[in-house]
């Protein structure tokens, strides 16, 4: 969610931001130790955090790794056999929780006349506006993962460490060694559960531990089809798979979406309805500055219609055996003409298979979707803009763009070619107005389909899908 604070922040000739890093070690026991440790003053590099939408199925929410480079030179970063390193007495580097913050630092003169500083997103719960509703409950966190990978050192006294997304302990965790499965199978929400709850058999928490050990970070809205393929763990269903794969195709049958969101919760809920409203407007060239929004767009890499995405035809297999009635297709018809898509671009196809959906009802509900999302060519762009926290995918925005040096109620033309009125009439010949580039964008609504904030540039970098 983007606050007042944040645009009055973003529209200032000059702000202040604020940046943070913390760790949670583990502990011999394999527990994580209780509070978090402040690492900011060794970080020379935050690196990018990003997330994006799969470019077909928009149930598929991707957060990529990011990387944070440390200054090393007292040894604080090595492992955790060295007497130096913050990991000694500690069980081990790898799977180390990371915590980054980040926002605007808000400044306001009060009731008293003093200034008085705070952080938008807040650092604490409603801290002093218990009345305020944009800012309740607002936490900076823009990115919770867990050290994986190689930790390499340099001769700069640097190292480069690796961090993964939270759904990484999901991928790395065979769904076959999932246990407390019934003879009738589980919902969907109830697998979720599951995930939540399962133990090692002697009493500890496998997974809950990395989401603050608790419930209240799992979002797992209800759902009612029962799949009995979840039965057992040597089901054939699950032998070969890990359980993040198993979330996946599970939201992919509800039609639900899956993901860890920036502040480290787990979410299995429906696809909310999109908003009529932007969550922000986006200003670049143009004569006015906009003094809401602010002019935010640096540069636009690359704008235009994607053919790549455009798919004709839809084809949902949900059950096994190979026969019509395993499928539910939706296409476009195909006729010789040179308004018709499947013959200007091809018969392209896009093949979804996945033998958990309940039947054909769901099956042709998710192949209606699917199409309705790539059966057209769309515009995609790609622009960088200033340092905005709290854009995710699949919010809605508006795009404005106008390199003319003249606006459409100008006297461009009007006295040379127009009638003597002061006001132009029906029939008076007025040239168009002058443009300065080869296109022209005015309250365009898209939705994000990718973001890219980069910490160390303070710029954000989005992809989006016109509407």
């Amino acid at each position: 969610m983007i606050t007042e604070a944040v645009k009055q922040n973003v529209v200032r000739n000059k702000s202040r931001v604020f940046r943070r890093a913390y760790i949670k070690r583990m502990l011999s026991t394999g527990a994580f130790e209780s509070d978090w440790l402040e690492i900011t003053k060794d970080v020379k590099r935050f690196g990018k955090i990003t997330q994006s939408v799969d470019a077909d199925r928009y149930n598929k929410v991707v957060f990529r790794s990011t990387n944070i480079t440390v200054n090393n030179e007292d040894g604080s970063y090595l492992d955790e056999t060295d007497s130096r390193s913050m990991w000694y007495g500690y069980a081990t580097q790898q799977r180390t929780l990371v915590k980054i913050e980040a926002g605007y630092e808000h400044v306001t003169l009060g009731a008293d006349g003093i200034y008085q500083r705070s952080q938008s997103p807040g650092a604490q719960w409603d801290v002093s506006y218990w009345d305020e509703s944009d800012v309740w409950d607002e936490r900076p966190i823009q990115f919770v993962g867990l050290i994986s990978g190689d930790v390499n050192l340099t001769s700069q006294y640097e190292v480069n460490i690796n961090v993964m997304p939270l759904l990484d302990v999901f991928r790395n965790f065979p769904a076959q060694y999932l246990t407390g499965f019934t003879s009738t199978g589980f919902t969907a929400s109830q697998f979720c559960e599951l995930l939540r709850d399962q133990t090692d058999g002697a009493g500890n928490y496998v997974f809950r531990p990395f989401f603050d050990n608790t419930t209240t970070n799992w979002n797992i809205e209800t759902t009612t089809q029962v799949y009995s393929q979840l039965n057992t763990s040597t089901s054939k269903e699950l032998i070969n798979t890990n359980v993040w794969e198993v979330v996946e195709k599970l939201a992919e049958a509800e039609g639900f979406v899956a993901y860890i969101s920036n502040d480290g919760g787990f979410n299995f809920t429906s696809r909310d309805a999109q908003t009529t409203t932007a969550a922000y407007e986006f200003f670049g060239l143009g004569e006015v500055p906009n003094r809401e929004w602010g002019h935010t767009i640096k540069k636009i890499e690359k704008f235009g219609r994607v053919y790549s995405k455009f798919y004709s035809r839809v084809s949902v297999q949900y059950r096994e055996d190979n026969t019509t009635s395993s499928y539910e297709i939706v296409s476009s018809s195909l006729t010789v003409a040179g308004n018709n898509l499947p013959w200007i671009y091809g018969q392209r196809t896009l093949q979804i298979t996945n033998f958990w959906i309940a039947g054909a009802t769901q099956a042709a509900a998710i192949a209606q979707s699917t199409f309705d999302n790539v059966s057209a060519v769309k515009r995609e762009l790609a622009f960088t803009t200033c340092f905005i926290p709290g854009l995710n995918v699949l919010d809605r925005i508006r795009v404005s763009y106008d390199p003319s040096t003249d606006n459409e109620e100008s006297l461009w033309d009007l006295n040379n070619w127009g009638d003597t009125t002061a006001a132009a009439l029906a029939d008076d010949l007025i040239w168009d107005s002058s443009r300065g580039d080869s296109f022209f964008l005015s309250s365009e609504e898209m939705n994000i389909i990718s973001v890219e904030l980069d910490l160390d540039k303070l710029e954000n970098k989005i992809v989006a899908r016109e509407t």
